[in-house]
């Protein structure tokens, strides 16, 4: 038995005014997510003999992940427009038609352009960076929270902080990257069953990639340290001078 909402004409037009004013309101992110998604499918079809391989698929995957951030930015809107729960229901075809129509267009876009094992790695590879990255901010959030009774200079905060996570993340992730070759047989994603096999692997190449980063960081922010310290501490003897001159 139909519910009186179905029956109800009012009430069909509504919910296609509706949709309609979904779709002219994220436009924008259309747009945006239609042009990654070319642009990954025009990437993909780059021929290896002329650009190498390496930047390609790089470039492959960052223009697939933006499509795919994009494309949760549009499916974080549709939720704010209808509860999760009703979607299925009669009154709501057309957002349930484009719902699944939306989910198979990513599914297939993602077959067509990903091929290579490879490929599939580097994705995995991002969202551990992306992981390994929250987990040092949450660090350098949690140092300065510390250091914010201590002292009072803001910036001054924020540079230790950096060079402190900086000097933490030096030290830990050599160690990190032993204990995973001690503890697992590190293989590529090709080489392994499936992708959960090959984490180990992805999170120790994403390490070694973090790794570069972080003795650089420490000569940069320690330097930026002592500079804006002294700095601090000029502006202090100036101002007890003038104090003393004026007494």
């Amino acid at each position: 038995m139909k519910s009186k909402a179905d029956d109800n004409p009012h009430q069909r037009n509504r919910e296609d005014i509706r949709f309609r004013s979904f779709i002219s309101e994220n436009s924008d992110l259309f747009t945006v997510m239609g042009v990654f998604a070319a642009l990954s499918v025009y990437i993909s079809r780059l021929p290896s003999e002329t650009v190498d391989e390496s930047y390609i698929q790089l470039g492959l995957v960052s223009s697939l992940l933006i499509t795919g951030l994009v494309a949760l930015g549009i499916m974080k809107s549709l939720s704010d427009i209808i509860n999760p729960e009703e979607i299925f229901r009669l009154n709501n075809a057309l957002i349930t038609l484009f719902l699944i129509s939306f989910l198979f267009l990513l599914y297939s876009l993602s077959r067509i352009v990903i091929k290579d094992p490879q490929e599939v790695s580097i994705i995995w590879s991002f969202f551990v960076i992306t992981l390994l990255l929250m987990a040092l901010y949450e660090g350098y959030d949690f140092i300065k929270n510390r250091l914010s009774p201590v002292i009072a200079d803001q910036l001054l905060q924020k540079l230790i902080s950096v060079f402190l996570v900086s000097s933490i993340s030096h030290y830990l992730f050599p160690n990190i990257r032993a204990w995973l070759k001690r503890r697992y047989t590190l293989q590529q994603l090709e080489e392994a069953n499936n992708v959960i096999e090959s984490l180990p692997t992805l999170i120790n190449n994403s390490i070694i990639l973090l790794e570069e980063f972080t003795y650089p960081a420490m000569i940069i922010f320690g330097f930026s340290i002592f500079i804006h310290a002294m700095d601090i501490l000029g502006t202090r003897c100036r101002k007890l001078k003038k104090l003393w001159e004026d007494h």
